[in-house]
């Protein structure tokens, strides 16, 4: 590892926000390019991109300064970017079945409890995030707004906005389980 990246690493190791910016403003375009390569999807692979940087913070105490920080990255993101695929190809497979089980009506009335539901059940863990994690996840996937519109509305930093969004999505992911992949297909904006 060159010694920039050393001493970067030993920084966000003690908790540098200053360092973790230095190495995402160093490493965030390359990562995006490497995903997006795969993916060919602009907004899997920003999703990806933060929650790889989530991961690096979560887990910056038991990094290694001695290692190569972008050969860790990279990886963590292969991981991500496999984790991507499986996910669509579940989620194909679902579409299938449902297709095959309800051809000539896609609104049955076991779906839409299964909406409801799963409304039901994205609002209370969201009614649960704290207060600004929630204001902005509504601001966002209820009022359409984007990450400069959110910023400026609530006069934060573009990545305030974007850490408490990568924190929201975590914390749903987290929680729905299951219904995740059934969010996904009834088109709920995550």
């Amino acid at each position: 590892m060159n010694s920039i990246d050393q001493n970067l690493v030993e920084e966000l190791k003690k908790g540098s926000y200053f360092a973790f910016n230095n190495l995402f403003a160093k490493y965030g375009k390359p990562l995006f390019g490497f995903i997006y390569s795969i993916l060919k999807n602009v907004e899997d692979s920003k999703e990806i991109v933060q929650d790889v940087f989530v991961k690096v913070w979560e887990r910056r105490q038991s990094l290694n300064e001695y290692s190569s920080f972008k050969s860790f990255l990279f990886s963590i993101a292969y991981h991500q970017v496999i984790s991507e695929f499986r996910k669509n190809a579940s989620k194909d497979k679902y579409i299938e079945y449902i297709d095959l089980k309800s051809p000539e009506s896609p609104n049955t009335p076991d779906l839409e409890v299964e909406y409801r539901m799963l409304y039901e059940k994205i609002d209370q863990i969201v009614d649960a995030m704290p207060p600004q994690r929630k204001t902005i996840f509504k601001l966002s996937r209820y009022e359409g707004l984007s990450h400069s519109e959110i910023a400026a509305r609530l006069n934060l930093s573009i990545k305030t906005v974007e850490n408490h969004l990568g924190l929201s999505l975590k914390t749903l992911r987290a929680e729905l389980g299951d219904y995740l992949l059934i969010a996904l297909l009834l088109a709920i904006p995550f």
